[in-house]
């Protein structure tokens, strides 16, 4: 539910960026009739692969900590907090990557880069703050 959380407000920026053309001179972004058809399942197909990627790293780390405890509050705690470092750090490698598809002058990479910038941010650090609130 979390990562379509993240994939849906992707989706959402981009409509409002290109295709409503707000903030699109602020970026750079050409504005754009229409959204190619392979963005949005590309989107969702690398989101899901890097989300999932960091969420098991995440989830191997509470579930050791459970394992040790056996306190489901503080091995959730624990594995937010010891995990991060490394994902925050992993998610920013990534959007700095993508951001470089963005700033392209392909109105379709364009499209692309920033929707992958823009949800890995919030799947990498808004989602998980509700995961470590739901604790």
């Amino acid at each position: 539910m979390l990562n379509l959380l993240s994939v849906g407000a992707a989706y959402g920026l981009i409509t409002l960026v290109f295709l409503d053309g707000y903030a699109a001179d602020f970026f750079g972004f050409q504005r754009s009739d229409i959204v190619d058809a392979w963005v949005p399942l590309f989107l969702f197909s690398v989101l899901f692969g890097l989300s999932m990627d960091y969420q098991v790293f995440l989830v191997s780390r509470i579930k050791e900590r459970y394992d040790q405890t056996a306190t489901p509050r503080d091995a959730v705690r624990w594995g937010v907090a010891s995990t991060a470092r490394i994902i925050t750090g992993a998610a920013l490698i990534i959007v700095v990557v993508f951001t470089g598809f963005a700033r392209g002058d392909l109105v379709q990479f364009q499209q692309m880069g920033f929707g992958v910038a823009v949800a890995l941010l919030l799947d990498a650090t808004l989602i998980r703050s509700v995961v470590c609130r739901a604790r």
